[in-house]
């Protein structure tokens, strides 16, 4: 295994790592503006749409936006996702500067987010084409830990940018840093990878269980070869799981805020952010955690505890509620590095994109449900329950997962 440290001898990995740092920094700088424009200018149904159709994009375009990266330059995909972001950014600066109609605004944000499908497949499958498949779970980790660091500042710069100019210069220098990071991934050079992230093509499947006399996949990493591939319908579901979770936490921790810990709604700021600064605690450490304990405990370990975390909460002092939701965070981020890298060391190049595109709408969708079935829930019980009931169900599904592997990767 490589160190960490040979990701920057990878040719052109150092640039399009600053340029996804300052892509995801833009896509979320001036998201807190937008929703304050909206909110002054009409009522929170507005915000509460806003936010339905940034999530509803990518349901509805996620898989037809992840075949693009299969069908055409993953680079140039990159490139033209930025430009079109940058152009429709500069345009709704026009339109918030001249006070503007919400439904154009949520338009334009739902054209930006239509581009934006296309960022995450088409960057998810181009990794392995640039990055040695040994060092893949060192680069994912490394771009989680700039999405970790875009999530946190981003919307501060904006919120700032917005206090002290306007809304309009906000979403102006989003659109700006759009722009840079299209010129920053233009300028990438390629150096094509040695190794095929897969010799083999299983029919729709995420990874194809391997029988204990294969040969190491060439794509997996050393030290977790001839250890744990799941099936694609096992992948799903603890995709599914992890998504529905965190689109029930949107709700629950301002529930939470309010009626456990008597913080008021605003109190949910502590809590996201307990979980933003565990996010980025863990993106550093999933690459090291995944070569030393390997997929199985990654992807789906981080899982069953994360829920049982999760499903304390309500019934622990604040302290400890953000204690766990930072750690819960952390394990976040050692399922989305491993899910990644298995991914991309387990499917077939040419499906990649459709992959990823599969598992983003997926996510989406869940995400929304969790959002729609949190109010409901809350109307029949307590937070506390309502909490535990999202947080055991995925250590549940992860759990099943768990013991229907063998070491040898086989169904059990």
């Amino acid at each position: 295994m490589r160190p960490a440290s040979g990701l920057r001898e990878v040719v052109g990995w150092p640039r399009l790592l600053c340029a996804v740092g300052i892509s995801v920094t833009g896509d979320q700088l001036s998201s807190i503006a937008v929703a304050a424009y909206l909110l002054a200018h009409g009522s929170p149904a507005w915000v509460a749409a806003y936010y339905f159709v940034a999530i509803g994009i990518r349901l509805v375009a996620g898989s037809n936006a992840g075949k693009l990266a299969d069908r055409h330059n993953r680079q140039r995909l990159l490139v033209l996702a930025d430009v079109g972001r940058a152009t429709i950014m500069t345009a709704l600066a026009g339109v918030i500067w001249a006070d503007g109609s919400p439904i154009v605004v949520i338009a334009l944000i739902g054209l930006s987010n239509l581009l934006a499908t296309i960022y995450r497949p088409a960057f998810a499958a181009w990794l392995p084409n640039l990055v040695p498949a040994e060092l893949l779970p060192n680069a994912n980790s490394a771009e989680a830990a700039m999405h970790q660091v875009g999530w946190i500042l981003g919307p501060a710069i904006g919120a700032a940018m917005a206090a002290t100019f306007s809304t309009s210069v906000a979403v102006l220098a989003n659109a700006a840093t759009f722009g840079v990071a299209a010129v920053i991934t233009a300028g990438v050079k390629v150096q094509s990878n040695p190794i095929d992230p897969s010799q083999t093509a299983p029919d729709s499947a995420v990874a194809q269980p391997a029988d204990a006399t294969d040969a190491p996949d060439p794509g997996v990493d050393a030290d977790v070869a001839n250890e744990f591939l799941f099936s694609q319908r096992d992948v799903l579901a603890v995709t599914a799981a992890v998504m529905l979770a965190f689109g029930a936490e949107l709700v629950l921790h301002f529930v939470l805020a309010e009626r456990v810990y008597g913080m008021g709604a605003a109190g949910a700021g502590y809590l996201t952010a307990a979980a933003g600064i565990g996010g980025l605690i863990g993106s550093v450490g999933a690459s090291n955690a995944y070569h030393r304990y390997g997929v199985r405990w990654t992807l789906v370990g981080s899982v069953i505890v994360g829920g049982v975390f999760t499903a304390t909460l309500g019934v622990v002092p604040l302290v400890g509620a953000l204690a766990l939701i930072a750690a819960k965070g952390a394990l976040d981020m050692f399922f989305e590095v491993a899910l990644c890298s298995h991914i991309q060391s387990s499917v077939p190049d040419s499906e990649l994109g459709a992959t990823f595109g599969r598992l983003d709408a997926l996510g989406a969708g869940a995400q929304l449900g969790g959002v729609t079935a949190t109010p409901i829930l809350l109307n029949l019980t307590s937070p506390a329950t309502a909490v535990a009931v999202f947080g055991l169900a995925a250590s549940l599904v992860a759990a099943t997962v768990w013991v229907r592997t063998t070491p040898a990767g086989v169904l059990a």
